[in-house]
């Protein structure tokens, strides 16, 4: 029964679009094919891998060696069209650079101290000791370097002359710096002053002067010939303004929002080392330093005989003639005292990097209603956020220090100051811009499909399943004019109370027809027809019992 079914159903299918006629047969056939194509287009691209690169600026033969051990790992990669970038579906990435490394690949532009692990000793020479440790300490740098926010990739160049023989003097040391900044980023001064102070501070008897710092372009940031107020006071001056900036912006900012303030800082630095050393005494501080006490004592005699001989002249012989002669004996003492005044002696050095001036330059944007219409701050707002800034800023009227607040309309599409590493949405979407446009076109590609494939598609079942309906319900209203006259009262003749007049139809609601298949019928009867014959059925069983048999007996 239910194959029978079926059966009558495809039957009734092939019958309808046999009605379509030739013509549209073609135009939905065609209409298919392309909506199944651009269907698999859709799923395709949005079944596609977001690609992420794995491998950027490599040699050719580096990609070779990378692609070769990536298609003995089991992965797929990609390569562009110069050669120089492979990329991976972005779940891959991790694993990717796991079989890389143990491959030991890519290898590592800057050898560091693993230079002496390779070596043995045997047979080296101190020329070539001396190369190594060069190479070495240069890898190192390079390394260090490049772990700075910024900077991609670096080279070292180091010149560490020897003394020559029977010189008395040292050839000094220097370094050439070559940096690579990422894209977007260029390298500011005070990161190539903090390069420098790396490179001087790890070479020994390298003084900053004599380091060069040049970017990736080949223009010089830090040359010999920049050295006008030392390295140490740009980096100092460099990093006061950062600081006084974030201070004032961050205070502004809880104000009027990050977005809306811009902030920007002058120092100006003493250069001049000062060494002042001032000493006073005070009277009245005085105090015994030291006391001597001196006793002289003396003794003269002279002999009675006037003779004058050697006898006469000799101590400490008697000659028989000291009884009559003359002694004399004398005695004298003093005492000296030292006092010291007392006295205070200071030593006063100021060192280059005082701050003699600073300058303030703060613009605050206006404020938007809610219709999109500008009005500048007042006079008080400014007041208080010019307050705000001097005490952040820790201005000195004394030093001359100023401050400027203005309210100004800020550009359309101008972005707040500060760090750009964290990433803003314009990072995030141009890092993202593939598999974005990806995802774009695949969603474009299918509302397309619905709009131009599946709304025709579905307008024209519809219209297919009216007119099978249509047909049905013709066929129902038939036969039941057909059966009219059967269903009259057996008894009067009359038409049945319950019987519906044809001539005076009830009133029907309008509503979505529904149609069922019976065997015995050609075609498909509404659902409601047969709900009402029901309904007729419960409610006069014998008067449907007689309308009934008058359809049995009824010819034809």
């Amino acid at each position: 029964m239910r194959s029978e079914k079926v059966s009558k159903t495809l039957n009734n299918l092939i019958e309808n679009l046999k009605g379509l006629g030739r013509k549209r047969l073609i135009l939905m056939g065609a209409t298919a094919l392309g909506l199944t194509a651009a269907l698999l287009i859709g799923l395709s691209v949005a079944m596609t891998p977001n690609l992420r690169p794995l491998v950027m600026d490599a040699s050719a033969s580096d990609s070779s060696r990378m692609v070769s051990e990536l298609e003995k790992a089991g992965f797929s990669p990609r390569i562009s069209a110069d050669g120089t970038m492979l990329s991976l579906p972005e779940n891959e990435i991790a694993r990717a650079r796991m079989a890389l490394a143990q491959a030991g690949l890519p290898a590592e532009g800057n050898a560091g101290w693993e230079l002496f692990d390779q070596s043995s000793g045997l047979g080296m020479n101190s020329f070539l000791q001396q190369i190594n440790r060069l190479r070495a300490l240069e890898g190192e740098l390079a390394r260090s370097i490049e772990t700075i926010r910024n900077v991609e990739r670096a080279r070292v160049h180091l010149v560490l002359p020897e003394r020559e023989t029977f010189s008395q003097e040292r050839p000094e040391a220097s370094a050439s710096v070559v940096i690579h900044a990422r894209r977007g980023t260029p390298l500011d001064r005070s990161q190539a002053l903090a390069v420098r102070s790396l490179v001087s501070a790890a070479v020994p008897r390298l003084s900053p002067d004599h380091v060069t710092i040049l970017n990736g372009s080949g223009q010089a940031i830090l040359s010999e010939e920049d050295i006008s107020e030392g390295t140490g006071l740009n980096s100092a001056r460099a990093e006061i303004e950062e600081r006084l900036r974030r201070n004032v912006e961050s205070i502004l900012a809880a104000h009027v929002g990050a977005e809306n303030v811009r902030v920007r800082v002058t120092a100006d630095l003493d250069t001049s080392r000062e060494v002042v050393v001032q000493e006073s005494f005070d009277p009245d501080q005085q105090v015994p330093r030291s006391v001597v006490s001196v006793t002289d004592q003396s003794q003269t005699s002279d002999g009675a005989n006037s003779t004058v001989d050697v006898a006469n002249n000799l101590p400490g012989i008697d000659n028989g003639a000291g009884a009559a002669g003359r002694s004399e004996s004398s005695t004298s003492s003093r005492d000296e005292t030292s006092f010291e005044i007392g006295s205070t002696r200071s030593e006063m050095i100021r060192e280059p990097g005082a701050i003699k001036r600073l300058t303030v330059a703060v613009v605050v944007n206006g404020i938007w209603n809610d219709e999109g219409e500008y009005t500048p701050r007042s006079a008080e707002d400014i007041a208080r956020l010019t307050a705000l800034a001097h005490s952040a800023a820790g201005i000195s009227e004394e030093r001359g220090d100023q401050v400027t607040v203005d309210s100004m309309q800020f550009a359309v599409g101008a972005t707040p100051q500060g760090d750009s590493a964290g990433g803003g949405l314009t990072d995030v979407i141009a890092m993202n811009f593939g598999s974005i446009l990806r995802s774009v076109s695949a969603i474009v590609v299918v509302g397309l499909l619905l709009f131009f494939g599946i709304r025709p598609l579905m307008r024209a079942v519809n219209k297919m399943m009216a007119e099978a309906g249509d047909a049905a319900e013709a066929q129902t209203g038939a036969a039941a004019q057909n059966a009219e006259p059967t269903l009259r009262d057996a008894t009067t003749g009359e038409p049945d109370e319950t019987t519906p007049d044809p001539d005076n139809p009830p009133e029907t609601v309008e509503e979505d027809e529904e149609f069922v298949s019976i065997a015995s019928v050609s075609g498909s009867v509404m659902r409601r027809h047969i709900d009402g014959l029901n309904k007729f059925i419960e409610t006069d069983p014998e008067t449907s019992l007689r309308t009934i048999r008058g359809w049995i007996n009824q010819k034809g």
